[in-house]
């Protein structure tokens, strides 16, 4: 099997610089999974999780979080992880499955080749070119789920259904295309409800530290209804189901000198629920990426462009807006302009050397986090792939200066491999990666309400008056009184030291082993919240989005 996700070059799996597994298109198109999330699950190292019925978030080898950001994601080769929030949206990728090649799964950093954040791994998600799948294809898809727990029980069965119509052809030897549609809705998940237990001694109840972190107290508290709110302030919020149109089209020219050159473009839309620090907001109808890409091979040589334009709105459905005692709005607008040259060559029968670099212009328009404006991103990698009898070595490294980190980074990495037979390799590697603050850890500023003050307490002639409790939570860049120029935020980075084993029997069974020890530094957490009995408790204070550095939140 072929793959082209370690090195950017292809190059047999058992000969992979690193740790890939590859979904095949007969394993995709027989598999039921309604979503990526579902499609990858069964990958070894993969840490999934699904909030709603449209927010996953996937991370490798490490835990996985809402708001997921140490994995880079890309479709033929075109990144989609949106860099002003840092995440992923799974539900913006438009591609029809069954028109995908396979899935390349690299666990482990990666940005020896791809750059900024790929801290913790690569899924590349390869699709067919219209010659390899020509005809009409017409996918309809449905289904039910149990949702009989937690804030639906009784409700009875939830419902999924889509279609995709997929049209391929070659009218002659220069030209051929593709079009492809879709649509899928389902219902809104179940939830968790009622009281979320603490220690128990009579009538009290005593908060527990949690067990990842022991500065944090959580139980004794009830979950939010899973319903709109009766009344200005409460805490509840009614769950939301998703619906997703697609659409996309490419068109491939075979060029008289052997190259090959492809256009395409697409849009995504999406609704529904995302699960942040300060809680929920909901996606509105309308919120998309779309995109146009062209790109041009050559034996070796690679050169594409693409541009990524995402508009979304989403007002969050706990926090309130302290300037504005409305429910805090987020509405973004971003575009991403991109070009890359890359390129492979083979010298002396025994040394293949790839080497390349990108562009990238990023533009913001956030409404919390208004400072942002743009940012330029460089980077170059060159990598040097040495054969010798049974061993191989792998040498390379890529260095990335980006608009909002002081100094450029390097990330090299280094592979030897041993292969005793064909069929079998073991491989020892070192490696480091990074990932670059977003704009929203560098920029954000925004004021939330996190508690109201009873003002009975000071005089009990106020009655019901209430005095706001007001957080503001600001990235690292912003302005504040001692500090007018802010300050700047370091790359997060990853080293990894890993030994590895890859070996395929009877031509058609792979097994692979590793054992890898990650080291992380530079991690940005949230500020432990003040209030709320329960986990998420930070819905109720400052975002823990905004964790990029102990000044993220003055009350």
């Amino acid at each position: 099997m072929v793959v082209v996700s370690a090195s950017k070059s292809e190059t047999q799996l058992i000969n992979a610089p690193a740790t890939i597994t590859v979904l095949s298109s007969d394993v995709i198109e027989t598999s039921p999974a309604q979503n990526f999330g579902d499609l990858l699950r069964g990958v070894p190292g993969l840490n999934i999780i699904q909030t709603s019925a449209r927010d996953i978030n996937i991370t490798s080898r490490a835990s996985t979080s809402t708001l997921s950001n140490s994995q880079l994601a890309l479709l033929d080769g075109r990144s989609i992880y949106l860099d002003f929030f840092g995440m992923i949206l799974w539900d913006f990728v438009p591609t029809n499955p069954e028109q995908i090649k396979q899935i390349e799964v690299v666990r482990g950093p990666a940005s020896a080749i791809w750059g900024a954040n790929a801290l913790t791994g690569v899924i590349n998600i390869i699709t067919k070119s219209p010659r390899e799948s020509p005809g009409t294809t017409v996918t309809l898809t449905g289904g039910g789920f149990g949702r009989d727990a937690g804030s639906l029980r009784g409700e009875g069965l939830g419902s999924q259904w889509g279609g995709n119509v997929t049209h391929a052809g070659a009218p002659n030897d220069v030209w051929s295309y593709r079009v492809t549609g879709g649509y899928f809705k389902s219902d809104a998940f179940a939830r968790p409800t009622g009281f979320v237990p603490g220690v128990i001694s009579g009538t009290t109840c005593t908060r527990v530290p949690h067990p990842f972190d022991s500065t944090l107290l959580t139980g004794c508290g009830l979950y939010p209804p899973d319903r709109d709110p009766l009344r200005p302030g409460e805490t509840a919020f009614g769950n939301r189901g998703t619906s997703q149109p697609k659409f996309e089209g490419r068109l491939d020219q075979e060029l008289g000198n052997g190259g090959h050159l492809t256009y395409s473009g697409g849009y995504a839309g999406t609704q529904g629920l995302v699960h942040t620090g300060i809680g929920p907001f909901s996606l509105q109808s309308g919120s998309s990426l779309s995109f146009g890409r062209v790109a041009y091979a050559k034996s070796g040589l690679k050169v594409a462009a693409f541009g990524n334009f995402l508009d979304g709105k989403a007002p969050n459905l706990l926090s309130t807006d302290a300037l504005t005692g409305k429910p805090l709005q987020f509405n973004f607008k971003t575009q991403t302009y991109d070009f890359e040259v890359g390129n492979t060559n083979v010298l002396g029968g025994n040394n293949i050397v790839t080497y390349g670099g990108n562009a990238r212009r990023n533009n913001f328009d956030i409404n919390i986090a208004p400072l942002a404006g743009g940012r330029n991103e460089f980077g170059a990698y060159l990598q040097d792939e040495l054969f010798f009898g049974q061993f191989r070595f792998s040498v390379g490294g890529r260095v990335d200066k980006f608009g909002n980190i002081d100094k450029a980074v390097f990330s090299p990495r280094v592979t030897a491999m041993f292969k005793p037979e064909q069929a079998h390799a073991f491989r020892v590697s070192y490696n480091k990666a990074f990932r670059a603050p977003s704009a929203i850890n560098n920029y954000l500023d925004v004021f939330t309400v996190v508690a109201l003050f009873p003002l009975a307490a000071v005089d009990p002639r106020l009655g019901a008056a209430t005095l706001p409790i007001v957080a503001h939570s600001v990235g690292s860049n912003v302005p504040q009184i001692g500090e007018p120029n802010g300050h700047s935020l370091k790359e997060q980075q990853l080293t990894a030291y890993e030994a590895g084993y890859t070996g395929t029997f009877f031509g058609k069974t792979t097994l692979g082993l590793a054992y890898y020890i990650n080291d992380t530094s530079a991690t940005r957490r949230p500020i432990p919240p003040g209030v709320g009995p329960f986990l998420p408790s930070s819905w109720r204070c400052s975002p823990s989005a905004a964790s990029a550095s102990p000044r993220n939140s003055r009350t």
